[in-house]
C-alpha cells in the first residue's frame, strides 16, 4: 500500500477510522470530505486526527468531494489528481433506514457511486464498503457472494445491494479489481469504546436510558403520575422497571470498529478480491444485550417475547424502535470462510462483543453526550 489510496467519507464513522489508520501507517492517502458546521474539509480532517490521536506518517491530500455535484464539485486540477488515483476505498454513504428518505438514500448510494466512477478512470482496485444486511430478507446461511434477496427491510439495505451490483458491472467492464466488504453492526473500539457515530445499537440503548431517566424524575420529583399510567416503577434495587416486550428469536451480529479497520487494511494489503463478510462468529442475543442494560444501567422489566406488548409505554417504544425489530429477530448465519482465509496469516480476529465491550462503548457514548461533544 505504497501508492495513493482515495478514501471517501473520510470524516464519517467507518471512513474516518480507516483514513486515520492509513495516515498513521504513512500510506499516501487522498481523503474526500465535505465542509460542515462552518468547518472546511481540512479542518474536519485535522479534528478527526486529534480525536483519534493520529500523527500522520505522511500528510494526506484532502479533496472537498461532493458525490451528488457535477464533476463531484471538484476543480479541474482536483479532478486531474483524482483521475490518477489507483485505489479507492468508498465509505461515503447515506445510512438512513427511514422510508421517507428513500430517494435521498438511493441518490447518495447509487447515483453518487456512479458519479464517483466517472471521475476515477485510473482506478485499478475499487473497495466498496457495503453491509452484511445487503442480504435483505434472505434467510439461512448468507454466503460471501452476490445476493438476490426477495425483499428488503429498509431503503438502506436495498441501496447497498444495488450498489454492489452496479460496482460489479462497472469494474467488470473496466477490468478493475473489486473488493466488497460487508460489515455487520459496527460499534466503537473494543477497548476504549471510542466512536464517531452513535446510531445502530446505540439508538435503542439510548432510547431506554432516556426513558429510564424521564420516568425516574417523574417518580421522584413530580409525583409519579405519568410513570404510573405507563406501568413504570422503581424496583427494589433502585433501578427503573420498564415493562416492555421486544421481539427476539435471533441475534445481533456486533463487531467493533478496531476489528473492521484491521481486517479492511489487511484484506487490501494482501490483495484480496471478491466479497468479504466482516462479522462476529459469536453474535449476541437480544436477551444478552438487555441483560447488559439491567446489569450496568439500572433498567429492568424488558422482556424478549414473541407476544406483542400493549399499553402506552409499549406504543412509545415501538414508535422509536420498530425499524430495528427485524434485526432483533435475525437468526441468519453470515458465512465468513473467505474472510477467515484472507486473515489467516495475520493475528487479526474479531473480538467477542462481551459485556465489558458493551459497557465501554455505552460509557463512552454517554461521556460525550451521545456524540454531541464529538464534533468533527
Amino acid at each position: 500500500m505504497d501508492q495513493p489510496v482515495l478514501v471517501t467519507g473520510a470524516t464519517g464513522f467507518l471512513g474516518g477510522f480507516i483514513a486515520a489508520e492509513l495516515a498513521r501507517r504513512g500510506v499516501p492517502a487522498v481523503l474526500a470530505a465535505r465542509a460542515a458546521g462552518g468547518r472546511s474539509p481540512g479542518e474536519r480532517v485535522s479534528r478527526l486526527f486529534r480525536f483519534l490521536d493520529t500523527a500522520p506518517g505522511k500528510e494526506p491530500v484532502i479533496l472537498p468531494l461532493d458525490l451528488l455535484a457535477p464533476d463531484l464539485g471538484l476543480s479541474s486540477g482536483e479532478r486531474g489528481l483524482l483521475a490518477g488515483v489507483p485505489s479507492v476505498i468508498h465509505c461515503a454513504a447515506d445510512t438512513s433506514f427511514a422510508l421517507r428518505r428513500g430517494e435521498q438514500v438511493r441518490a447518495t448510494n447509487l447515483d453518487g457511486l456512479e458519479n464517483l466512477f466517472s471521475c476515477i478512470p485510473g482506478c485499478r482496485r475499487f473497495c466498496l464498503m457495503s453491509t452484511a444486511y445487503a442480504a435483505g430478507t434472505l434467510t439461512g446461511t448468507i454466503l460471501e457472494e452476490p445476493l438476490d434477496p426477495p425483499g428488503f427491510n429498509n431503503p438502506y439495505e436495498e441501496s447497498k445491494n444495488l450498489a454492489e451490483k452496479l460496482a460489479a458491472d462497472i469494474c467488470e467492464a473496466r477490468g478493475t479489481e473489486l473488493v466488497i466488504l460487508r460489515p455487520s453492526i459496527t460499534c466503537g473500539h473494543s477497548v476504549t469504546g471510542r466512536s464517531l457515530r452513535f446510531n445502530a445499537l446505540y439508538y435503542p440503548v439510548r432510547t431506554f436510558m432516556l426513558l429510564r431517566d424521564s420516568m425516574r424524575r417523574d417518580i421522584l420529583e413530580k409525583g409519579g403520575g405519568r410513570a404510573e399510567a405507563m406501568g413504570v416503577s422503581i424496583d427494589p434495587s433502585g433501578g427503573v422497571n420498564l415493562p416492555v416486550n421486544l421481539p427476539g428469536g435471533g441475534s445481533l451480529n456486533l463487531i467493533s470498529i478496531d476489528y473492521l479497520v484491521a481486517a479492511t487494511v489487511e484484506i487490501l494489503r494482501s490483495r484480496g478480491t471478491g466479497v468479504f463478510h466482516l462479522v462476529n462468529p459469536l453474535p449476541s442475543s437480544v436477551e444478552e444485550v438487555t441483560g447488559h442494560l439491567s446489569r450496568y444501567y439500572g433498567i429492568s422489566g424488558i422482556r424478549v417475547s414473541r407476544e406483542r406488548g400493549r399499553g402506552p409505554l409499549q406504543t412509545l417504544v415501538d414508535r422509536y424502535m420498530e425499524v430495528y425489530y427485524p434485526y432483533f429477530c435475525d437468526s441468519r448465519v453470515f458465512d465468513s470462510t473467505r474472510t477467515a482465509a484472507q486473515l489467516s496469516e495475520s493475528a487479526i480476529r474479531c473480538p467477542e462483543f462481551s459485556s465489558d465491550v458493551f459497557r465501554s462503548c455505552m460509557d463512552f457514548a454517554m461521556a460525550c453526550g451521545w456524540g454531541e461533544e464529538v464534533v468533527i
